[in-house]
């Protein structure tokens, strides 16, 4: 993998990670999965306490970037590596990875 690939790949993971696990664009549907987790973990009773004291592994898992983000950046990275040569494949990952400098960039500003 050449080493641009790489960087657009780490990049993209980045992003991704900050939209599944932060971004308000994805609190509806993260909702609606803690809530689905919660209803099978709980029962359709359940409680906040309950959830915040013995989440189910999905709700964790899209709430915690250290734990997402292993899986997204595998699955970006095994990307890179079958289509990282593609321009297709450099197009996506270049806007997701400058996406993530730009509003890294921003909020730190």
């Amino acid at each position: 993998m050449r080493p641009g690939t790489a960087l657009l790949a780490i990049g993209a993971a980045a992003r991704l990670t900050r939209l599944v696990t932060r971004d308000s664009i994805t609190d509806v549907p993260r909702a609606k999965l803690e809530h689905w987790a919660n209803v099978r973990k709980h029962g359709e009773e359940y409680t906040a306490d309950d959830a915040e004291h013995d989440p189910h592994w999905a709700t964790q898992l899209v709430n915690c970037p250290w734990c997402i983000g292993f899986w997204i950046t595998a699955a970006t990275v095994t990307s890179a590596h079958l289509w990282g040569e593609k321009r297709w494949w450099q197009y996506v990952a270049g806007v997701w990875a400058s996406s993530f400098a730009v509003s890294t960039a921003v909020v730190h500003a």
